[in-house]
């Protein structure tokens, strides 16, 4: 079996382990997708009877409640979802229109704990999990991404599959790392001249998570490194079409019109900011605060610094590595487009910084991480084998340091990420660190059992860095 077949399954399978049901996030996406089952075929997307199932309610103005999660995994969902939910419904005795006459939520379908996992790990595995599969194939066989050292693009596979914040909550139905793993696949597809898809995943990209919209600017630089001729258009434009159709009809049947996006309307416990018509969608401050962009990247918190330190420490190399590739006398267009694609991420993680300092509840209320930072994260394996090729290439003590410092990152976010897992991904909004030893010190037994799982996982990896050269 192939190496990448191998990492692939151990994947899989690791979202079956190390899932964690939580509550408010995934339960609100299933009240949305339930709602959109029980009115099929008219489409009504009120959650009326339901919201008192949730707290991640938004109500319009003519007082009908709504989700206020972008609605992108829900339509993705809908072909597995509604004739899951109906053989459920069926052996739970629920009667069918539950959703105008809900019972109370202990008695409700999403309180049923074998139906709620199997419908978070079902999603998660077929949508999110295989996402990343097919991520990981497109990355493998671009020629733009990819070193021509296999040990550095094993690397940016194991980065992808295990080193950001996008892996955490990838075994959970958030949709983040849905947004997440689309952003990237359509910047590789961008690059194959597979147009029609690129412009589908990136329209879906947007409509699962409404962050992707604030990386548009960046990713446009995109189409300067892959221009398009006017076949490319037409196929750009109609891979465009479903997602922006069904953006535009959910938002004006729900709050009035395309742009109008639920968080203006959300439920106000959720505001730190008050509604205010000078705000983007009345709700996003025009200048980010400060001292949420220091907590974003440093703060014990959420920081970047205490939960993916090697994202961090590319984020600040980015600017150096482009202006040091300004300077030199080679203009290839191999090196002009390497320019492109990292002042284009730059951008774009520029724009989701800017966006979540900007508007209430930054921190995305219990998260182990960034959680609203998640949907540029991929981009960053993307660009690791050419970082490490271009530290590797020049023989300077600096270089070899630097190599040695972003790889011990790497790491170091592995190890991170699996004691998240072996205790709890739902932290409150205080110091991350003291919060997760308190609870693996009261739950030592599941705490060492998964924990021993990762240090295996991690084993194994290493193992297979040895066959890398079946990567190339």
């Amino acid at each position: 079996m192939a190496v990448q077949a191998k990492i692939a399954i151990v994947f899989l399978v690791s979202l079956f382990i190390f899932n964690q049901v939580s509550s408010i996030n995934p339960v609100a996406r299933f009240v949305q997708s339930a709602a959109m089952c029980e009115s099929f075929p008219s489409l009504d997307y009120s959650i009326n009877g339901l919201e008192g199932e949730t707290i991640d309610w938004a109500r319009n103005t003519q007082g009908n409640y709504y989700s206020n999660k972008a609605p992108g995994p829900a339509f993705i969902s809908l072909p597995i979802f509604c004739p899951l939910l109906a053989v459920l419904k069926n052996v739970h005795k629920i009667p069918q229109g539950f959703a105008q006459s809900c019972p109370p939520l202990e008695q409700s379908l999403f309180a049923l704990k074998k139906s709620y996992y199997l419908f978070d790990i079902l999603l998660s595995v077929i949508f999110q999990g295989l996402a990343f599969v097919f991520l990981a194939k497109l990355f493998l066989r671009s020629q733009i991404f990819r070193s021509s050292n296999s040990q550095h693009n094993f690397l940016g596979l194991f980065a992808m599959y295990f080193g950001t914040g996008a892996t955490v909550f990838a075994n959970v139905w958030f949709g983040h790392s849905l947004a997440a793993a689309f952003t990237a696949i359509s910047v590789l597809l961008l690059f194959e001249k597979s147009f029609f898809l690129a412009a589908f995943f990136i329209g879906f990209a947007a409509l699962s998570d409404y962050a992707v919209i604030f990386m548009f600017p960046g990713l446009a630089l995109l189409l300067f490194a892959a221009p398009f001729t006017k076949k490319g258009i037409l196929q750009f434009c109609c891979g465009i079409f479903l997602p922006v159709f069904l953006w535009m009809h959910y938002h004006t049947q729900s709050f009035g019109g395309p742009f109008e996006l639920p968080q203006k309307y959300n439920n106000p416990q959720f505001l730190d900011v008050a509604p205010d018509t000078s705000q983007l969608w009345q709700v996003i401050r025009i200048f980010p605060r400060l001292d949420i962009l220091w907590k974003l990247l440093f703060g014990p918190e959420r920081g970047l610094l205490v939960t993916q330190p090697w994202i961090l420490f590319l984020v600040f190399a980015l600017p150096f590595t482009i202006f040091y590739s300004f300077q030199k006398t080679s203009k290839t267009n191999a090196n002009k487009r390497t320019q492109i694609v990292r002042i284009s991420f730059f951008i774009s993680f520029l724009g989701l910084l800017w966006m979540n300092a900007s508007f209430g509840g930054w921190h995305g209320g219990a998260s182990s991480g960034p959680r609203y930072l998640i949907p540029g994260l991929l981009l960053f394996p993307l660009l690791l084998p050419k970082f490490l090729e271009q530290f590797s290439s020049q023989h300077h003590r600096v270089n070899k340091i630097l190599s040695t410092v972003l790889i011990a990152t790497l790491g170091l976010t592995f190890f991170i990420n699996a004691f998240i897992k072996a205790t709890f991904l739902l932290a409150p909004s205080q110091p991350l660190w003291p919060f997760l030893m308190k609870y693996a010190s009261e739950h030592q037994g599941t705490f060492y059992v998964r924990m021993s799982l990762c240090i295996l996982m991690a084993l194994y990896f290493w193992r297979l860095a040895k066959k890398t050269s079946r990567l190339a």
